[in-house]
């Protein structure tokens, strides 16, 4: 049979035309073979492949398929790539790694000078207290959670009877935030009853805020020690409340 390079491509579903070289006769778009040709008289375009008889189903040269692992060579570059940016995405930030080098000594003098370091992207509630009741805002943790979690439990100890002792408001949404975000699932009573003890003591005019986080400790408290300290601070805020006319 006399091949016609530049007949159309066996495959309906593809628009390329077929070429020639010396390994056979295949397609220059999507690389399909044929050997199956029609008779002389219409040898200007081969057999379809719906009126070709049975065989095995058309393959790709390899060849050619050489060609086509440079664009999966590429994808998967890419792949890596976006595995490094998802690394970079979810790495410590400069303000989550500057909030782990603080020190007590650090969070004792934001405490004693009502200010917190410059340069941490608090949340809102830190501003304003009351936003931690609102759902949208209570979802957020501050950098100071990154420092908190990094601290012996002495520190935590120290640095929690200092903000009793001080008894401001300024530590109220640290406090907070610590009590909601880690209290549910504290196993030290000690830890638990300080925290709660530093919450009150700094509650005042919060003192709906301080009753949440406390009733929201009692509800969901993993250690029955954690539920009785919890449930005892929210109903001496609760007294306190009545007593104050709130």
């Amino acid at each position: 049979m006399n091949h016609r390079p530049g007949s159309a491509c066996p495959d309906p579903k593809c628009k390329g035309s077929l070429r020639e070289d010396e390994y056979g006769v295949f397609c220059a778009l999507c690389g399909a073979e044929t050997d199956t040709w029609a008779e002389p008289a219409d040898a200007d375009l081969p057999v379809r492949l719906d009126d070709a008889p049975s065989g095995p189903p058309v393959m790709l040269r390899a060849r050619r398929l050489k060609l086509r692992a440079v664009p999966l060579a590429l994808a998967a570059l890419l792949l890596v790539g976006a595995g490094a940016g998802t690394w970079l995405a979810l790495r410590p930030t400069p303000i989550e790694a500057r909030a782990t080098q603080l020190s007590s000594k650090d969070l004792l003098a934001a405490l004693r000078a009502q200010k917190w370091p410059d340069g941490l992207k608090l949340p809102a509630y830190y501003s304003e207290p009351e936003f931690f009741l609102l759902k949208k805002h209570r979802e957020a943790q501050s950098p100071l959670m990154v420092y908190w979690n990094a601290q012996t439990r002495d520190q935590k100890l120290y640095w929690l009877h200092e903000a009793i002792r001080l008894q401001t408001p300024f530590a109220l949404p640290l406090l907070a935030e610590l009590a909601y975000f880690s209290l549910p699932n504290e196993s030290d009573g000690d830890i638990a009853s300080t925290l709660l003890s530093a919450l009150a003591a700094s509650s005042h005019q919060y003192l709906d805020l301080a009753i949440f986080i406390a009733d929201f400790v009692a509800q969901t408290a993993v250690v029955e020690e954690v539920i009785e300290y919890a449930s005892d601070c929210s109903r001496m805020l609760a007294d306190r409340r009545r007593q104050w006319g709130h």
